[in-house]
């Protein structure tokens, strides 16, 4: 099987490609991914808006509620080639607004992206409430996909990454 995982992040918060924090530094969401996708093998894909969020925090919030509220579909900045070699998807981002961010909900009903017969496992990285509510809204929108039970982390937290995948059939190291 090959793997994919699909991540999005808190928008105040960017990753450089040529000097990665070290793991303790990384947002939530990253820390999540990068620890599955370390287990599985699998290939990290970044969620983000062509138009990015404001850096200023309340700003960003703002906007990200806006969206929400409005039923707003961000375009999204790249694809994922070859998406069809994919037998496995984990979707995953933080709880914002006690749903999953907007973006994610671009990727899996606007990308033009076909999760049929994909299997598709949820994660979320939350630090207050809702995170079984964003799992749902995942599986919710790839209704003609197969889906493993999802994992849910608290700020970050990625002890018992390796038992849920081990539990739902999934590891591969």
């Amino acid at each position: 099987m090959r793997y994919c995982l699909i991540r999005h992040e808190k928008c105040w918060l960017h990753i450089s490609a040529e000097a990665p924090p070290p793991p303790q530094n990384r947002p939530n969401t990253e820390q999540v991914a990068t620890s599955i996708a370390q287990h599985t093998d699998g290939t990290l894909y970044r969620i983000e808006r062509k138009k990015p969020y404001p850096e200023d925090f309340k700003d960003c919030a703002s906007e990200a509620k806006k969206e929400l509220n409005d039923s707003i579909f961000p375009a999204l900045k790249d694809v994922i080639p070859d998406f069809d070699k994919y037998d496995v998807v984990f979707v995953g981002g933080p709880v914002w607004w006690h749903t999953v961010p907007m973006p994610i909900l671009s990727f899996l009903k606007k990308s033009g992206y076909d999760f049929s017969g994909k299997i598709v496992v949820p994660f979320c990285s939350y630090a207050n409430m809702f995170p079984h509510e964003t799992l749902l809204e995942i599986v919710n929108a790839t209704p003609n996909s197969l889906h493993h039970n999802g994992f849910i982390s608290e700020e970050g937290d990625t002890t018992g990454i390796a038992q849920w995948l081990d539990d739902i059939n999934l590891k591969l190291k």
